[in-house]
């Protein structure tokens, strides 16, 4: 996601838009925590690779068990950075 597309996520969890619950039974762990983080500040995969030090393939892992219907249930990575923010999962962005 661009940095300018995360400005745009950032500015819809801003809106107030009544937030999505979270249907989670499993919690994210440390890593996919990071990557997403990584996620909403803007990053692409590869750059999150990159800064973690793994593969892109690695990270491609993460973010799969980060959209699981056990973990976030979404299906894009536009909804996890939206719902990680308005669950205050990870948090916002400095802008």
């Amino acid at each position: 996601m661009s940095p300018a597309a995360a400005q745009l996520v950032l500015k819809a969890v801003r809106a107030g838009t009544p937030p999505r619950e979270l249907a989670r039974t499993e919690p994210l762990t440390a890593r996919e925590l990071e990557v997403l983080e990584l996620l909403t500040q803007g990053l692409t995969y590869d750059e999150a690779a990159e800064v973690l030090k793994i593969s892109i393939n690695t990270i491609r892992t993460y973010v799969r068990s980060i959209y699981n219907k056990n973990k976030l249930d979404v299906n894009t990575k536009a909804e996890a950075v939206v719902i990680a923010l308005r669950q205050g999962v990870v948090p916002a962005p400095r802008t």
